[in-house]
């Protein structure tokens, strides 16, 4: 049951997806309530075979994250399995990510199984900007 859910103002710009396989993923009883994304600027975003199968995250908040001129190159993240999250209630208020340089970024295998009860998540003023 999907409640509420208001997106305003995405924009998306040269994102490049290639292969991306999800296989067998079970979704039971999720319920999504409330979901309110503004103004979320992603900018020249690649993705490479992406498996997703369960993630759990329980009850994080994150208020006033300033985070400023991170460089992040080469990151390779290989076979990471996660089981049974439950994602509730997550608050994600003012993250201010500027200057964000990330080069050669590999995400493989990622294992993702029996998502849960994602219930009030509220991501508001995300603003990524000058990503290389």
């Amino acid at each position: 049951m999907v409640v509420d859910i208001t997106v305003v103002d995405i924009a998306v710009v040269d994102i490049a997806v290639v292969d991306i396989t999800v296989v067998d993923i079970a979704v039971v009883d999720i319920t999504v309530v409330d979901i309110t994304v503004v103004d979320i600027a992603v900018v020249d975003i690649t993705v490479v075979d992406i498996t997703v199968v369960d993630i759990a995250v329980v009850d994080i908040a994150v208020v006033d994250i300033a985070v400023v001129d991170i460089a992040v190159v080469d990151i390779t993240v290989v076979d990471i399995a996660v089981v049974d999250i439950a994602v509730v209630d997550i608050t994600v208020v003012d993250i201010a990510v500027v200057n964000i340089a990330v080069v050669d970024i590999t995400v493989v295998d990622i294992t993702v199984v029996d998502h849960q009860t994602v219930v009030d998540i509220t991501v508001v003023d995300i603003t990524v900007v000058d990503i290389s």
